[in-house]
């Protein structure tokens, strides 16, 4: 067992019912210090996946500012999805 091997234990109901609901992290302590939108264990994997995130949202930026501009005929990226479904947006299809 992983935990067992650290060393680790669970804190168990009555410790946990214990602690004080509002209770807050201390200044100092590290916080969201990792934001993954991607989990791959092939780290080509990965970067590839990191690469199509980026490239979407630069697609999806420079779509947006078009419309902003009220250019006409915006596509947007495929995986756009709530502004097609509620303003109807043209999307490119699925890659």
């Amino acid at each position: 067992m992983e935990l067992a091997s650290e060393r680790r234990k669970f804190l168990g109901p009555a410790r946990v019912l214990a602690q004080n609901p509002f209770s807050r992290p201390q200044p100092g302590e590290p916080r969201f210090a990792l934001r993954p939108r991607i989990a791959a264990r092939d780290k080509w994997r990965r970067i590839e996946g990191i690469f199509r995130v980026k490239t979407f949202l630069r697609e999806y930026r420079q779509a947006w500012t078009a419309r902003q501009s009220h250019a006409a005929n915006v596509l947007f990226p495929a995986g756009t999805y709530l502004l097609r479904l509620m303003h109807g947006v043209q999307c490119a299809g699925a890659a």
